[in-house]
């Protein structure tokens, strides 16, 4: 039994089709449920386990028309014994600090799944000080799922998974996150928009012969990588980021739903789901914590600034 911040809960297992243009995101589906036993929750941290809810084969049926902007096709990933489902993914939610949670999804394989070590990319872990009621969390057994909510006001949504797509392959692993806007900045480095639109923006350090804008279609990404999206809440001017940990390609899709509000789905080719999320304040406060967490630059020699 889940206490404190956590609650265990059912959702109906509802799949939008597709949304306006672009669609929604490939494999709109979400297999997985949590094992009711193999939950701990220590007030800080919550862990456990999820499998596949029935036949895993049948989890991959689902097909959409073609995106207008979306790469991701689901009859062009290969599926079999290079490419398997995680029949069984360990989940764990932890909060850093008062306005630090992360997430971390793992695929479990006899040979362990990459993570970047910690010398070269920031990591944070659960404080025995700290509760996840800071964070406002909710947790979801069948589909699994959560959300994180204004504490204080619980119908203040955050972001959450509820009718999104969970899905962890060997190579292929993508999650939905529903965003109470559509103002989102980041995911760089690119040469584009200030605000990010509806799109593929791809993450994969290439160098180019001069700039290339990036229109959101995919693969026109520069040479700096930043997996970190600043979000505005529901609120104008209050902002919230996340910090997707995770060094192999990634092509993140931003998807407008009803009302201003949108879809970020995380879409990744390997590693784990490990997510870092740093709660509401100014954008500078935001930026701040963000670089917390990686840390800052090195200072250059003296001699490097022009003297």
């Amino acid at each position: 039994m889940i206490i404190l911040a956590v609650c265990l809960g059912k959702k109906d297992d509802i799949n939008p089709g597709p949304g306006p243009n672009p669609p929604a995101p490939p494999f709109d589906v979400n297999p997985y449920k949590v094992v009711s036993d193999s939950i701990t929750n220590d007030g800080s941290k919550i862990t456990g386990m999820m499998q596949v809810n029935g036949n895993s084969a049948s989890a991959l049926s689902t097909s959409q028309d073609t995106p207008l902007k979306v790469k991701a096709q689901p009859e062009s990933i290969p599926k079999g014994d290079n490419n398997k489902l995680f029949d069984l993914v360990s989940f764990e939610f932890g909060q850093s600090d008062y306005k630090t949670a992360y997430i971390n999804l793992v695929g479990q394989t006899n040979g362990g799944r990459y993570s970047p070590d910690s010398k070269y990319v920031g990591k944070v872990s659960d404080s025995p000080l700290m509760r996840l009621s800071m964070s406002g969390l909710t947790v979801f057994d069948d589909p699994f799922g959560f959300e994180y909510a204004n504490p204080t006001d619980p119908a203040d949504v955050i972001l959450h998974t509820n009718q999104s797509s969970v899905l962890l392959m060997d190579k292929y692993l993508q999650l939905d996150l529903q965003l109470p806007s559509r103002r989102i900045y980041g995911l760089g480095a690119r040469t584009s928009q200030f605000a990010l639109g509806e799109g593929t923006w791809t993450m994969w350090s290439r160098s180019r012969n001069g700039s290339v804008y990036d229109d959101g279609t995919g693969a026109k990404q520069g040479g700096g990588v930043h997996p970190f999206a600043l979000i505005q809440s529901s609120v104008p001017g209050e902002f919230f980021g996340v910090f997707f940990r995770n060094t192999n390609a990634m092509s993140p899709v931003i998807t407008y739903t009803g009302d201003s509000t949108s879809t970020l789905s995380v879409i990744t080719t390997g590693g784990n789901l490990e997510i870092y999320l740093m709660f509401k304040g100014s954008a500078q406060q935001i930026i701040s914590q963000y670089q917390k967490i990686i840390g800052l630059p090195a200072l250059p020699p003296f001699w490097a600034l022009g003297f």
